[in-house]
């Protein structure tokens, strides 16, 4: 009765549009990631969070509701957050205590945020324009007016000085801040762009079959190199170490090269849509996207979730994380008839998975048992059930059930 109650509980919250998460914030995506001073913060969808152990777990620093893009900080060591709305630009100078809007006049919806060789505020507008401010963001200049001609995700500043902004189509560079640009590349919709050194850089493309390309020669010509991933469609790109990198893709999760691009093979992680990657020190990184922060603490082979690094507002985890690597969304889901839930046991422990309906009551029991290590797919009929929303629980263990993990999720069954 008592785990009747947790799962209800849950449920209601759920269907209420109460956010379930840890710490108590709803968010939707993470988008972006920086550090300033020793803590490391995220943008995300619903606000910005940050973590003062290296992302194991987070708590809201402020703009709560408000669509983060992008995230940064100043040469005066101060944040700056891009959001992709009416708000425009913020800043923080108490480490998002507080922020002030600090965005150009009329200007909207921005991707992002960063700062040039001089100390320049540069931010990608949504709306075809660049921007930046020589003065801490109290007056604003309008770059690339008429060179720059569709919507800016990214930008990055070179060893060099040199200014780089990712567009819809179109990869441009400035070497004058602004005064005149180049077009680099026109393929494909841009995602990210990053460098390896001063010369060889790469390009993520975000359209289906867009891919990764690789320049060595500051942009001039450019090779495509992303044998082995699939679908192609790559968000976020990070450079390890010369011919090492990582690239975050949808809906395929996280991909390494070891030799400069030429092949990549999938990582161990169970991320689908990965938007922005982490680099905290030399062997842990962090990934965000649709479900959460991931980390990983050997170079980007292996990647896991613990229970405060944030989960979606539809789902609880609560334990230590020792048993259970991850519940899966039921697919499909709607469903009609039948549905296929899949779970993942990092060892071999006591597993109960169970269907509830909307007042908590159990109507099926479609697992307990012990379970080995690895990945385990139950199919659920629910031919019998009226139409509706259910939730499945997930309860993993030691036999004795003392420090077992929970976790939960929603369906809706359409007959």
């Amino acid at each position: 009765m008592k785990n009747k109650l947790h799962y209800l509980f849950l449920f209601l919250f759920v269907c209420a549009g109460v956010s379930l998460t840890y710490g108590q914030y709803n968010f939707i995506r993470v988008t972006s990631f920086c550090k300033h001073n020793t803590d490391i913060y995220i943008g995300t969808t619903n606000g910005i969070f940050k973590s003062t152990d290296e992302g194991e777990n987070w708590s809201g620093s402020g703009l709560s509701s408000m669509n983060i893009q992008g995230l940064s900080v100043s040469t005066k060591n101060e944040l700056w957050a891009a959001t992709n709305s009416d708000y425009g630009l913020f800043r923080s100078t108490d480490a998002g205590t507080t922020w002030i809007n600090s965005s150009p006049p009329l200007a909207l919806g921005f991707n992002d945020i960063q700062f040039d060789s001089s100390g320049g505020i540069l931010a990608a507008s949504d709306y075809d324009y660049l921007y930046r401010s020589s003065d801490n963001g109290i007056s604003w200049l309008r770059l690339g007016y008429t060179q720059i001609g569709n919507r800016l995700h990214k930008i990055k500043t070179a060893a060099n000085g040199d200014i780089y902004v990712v567009g819809d189509y179109h990869l441009y560079r400035t070497g004058n801040l602004g005064v005149t640009w180049s077009i680099l590349l026109q393929k494909f919709l841009g995602a990210d762009f990053e460098f390896e050194s001063d010369s060889v850089m790469f390009y993520g493309a975000e359209s289906a079959n867009g891919g990764i390309y690789r320049s060595s020669d500051m942009g001039i010509t450019w090779a495509q190199r992303d044998s082995g991933i699939v679908q192609k469609t790559v968000h976020a790109l990070l450079s390890v170490e010369k011919d090492i990198l990582i690239a975050g893709t949808t809906p395929n999760g996280i991909y390494k090269s070891e030799n400069g691009g030429v092949s990549w093979l999938k990582t161990n992680s169970n991320i689908k849509i990965v938007l922005a990657l982490f680099r905290v020190n030399d062997t842990t990184f962090l990934a965000g996207g649709d479900s959460g922060v991931f980390k990983s603490t050997d170079r980007g082979n292996n990647w896991f979730r613990r229970p405060g690094m944030l989960v979606q507002a539809d789902e609880e985890y609560t334990g230590s994380g020792r048993f259970i690597n991850w519940l899966y969304q039921n697919n499909p889901n709607p469903f009609t008839i039948s549905t296929q839930i899949t779970y993942q046991l990092l060892e071999q422990c006591e597993v109960t998975l169970t269907i509830y309906d909307i007042l908590g009551r159990e109507v099926a029991t479609l697992v307990n048992e012990t379970k080995p290590a690895g990945s385990h797919t139950v199919n659920f009929n629910a031919s019998n059930l009226p139409s509706g929303v259910y939730l499945y629980g997930l309860k993993a263990g030691p036999p004795a059930g003392s420090g077992a993990v929970k976790l939960a999720k929603k369906m809706t069954f359409i007959k």
